[in-house]
């Protein structure tokens, strides 16, 4: 049988594309962690893409890794019903993952899971899940925050959503 994946594969791919690094578990985290740094965003704020296996229940369960990218912007507890109807017209269109919120924490983040087989990683599939990622992050990540902190109207963020989804898919 082959072995389990580990997170060190996936230095190398992402190294092509970003700056990583492994971190080991600590006291908060069970698991070890991949840091990809995604540089900052439009406003100058730190992100970085965050992977990880998800605990398994049993040893037949695939293995899940993580992509997960904590925004670094919260919300106003006001606008959390247009936060989450925009949130869920925008995950319609993505190509994998999706944004959510914890209202608990206050969080917005971007995660996707992908199911790895046992074996090494696939590289090209760690470093296009990464840049898609990223790329998602980039593009929506304003509109996200412009409904979260109540800067832009939620019709007008569903408008300019769906004009910047539009030309993505017409030069695609």
């Amino acid at each position: 049988m082959p072995d389990a994946p580990t997170l060190e594969q996936a230095l190398p791919p992402l190294a092509r594309a970003f700056v990583v690094q492994l971190a080991p578990p600590d006291g908060g985290v069970d698991a070890a962690q991949v840091f990809a740094d995604l540089g900052p965003d439009a406003k100058g704020r730190a992100r970085r893409l965050e992977l990880m296996f998800l605990p398994r229940e049993a040893d037949d369960e695939p293995y899940a890794l993580q992509f997960f990218v904590l925004m670094p912007f919260s919300f106003e507890l006001e606008q959390i019903p247009d936060l989450a109807r925009f949130l869920a017209a925008v995950n319609v269109k993505l190509p994998i993952g999706h944004f959510g919120m914890s209202e608990v924490e206050g969080w917005i983040y971007f995660r996707n899971v992908v199911p790895c087989p046992p074996g090494p990683l696939d590289p090209a599939a760690i470093i296009y899940t990464a840049r898609v990622c990223a790329y998602v992050v980039d593009q929506v990540g304003e509109l996200v925050e412009s409904v979260a902190d109540g800067s832009r109207e939620l019709e007008e963020a569903f408008t300019a959503y769906d004009r910047r989804a539009m030309v993505d898919e017409a030069a695609g």
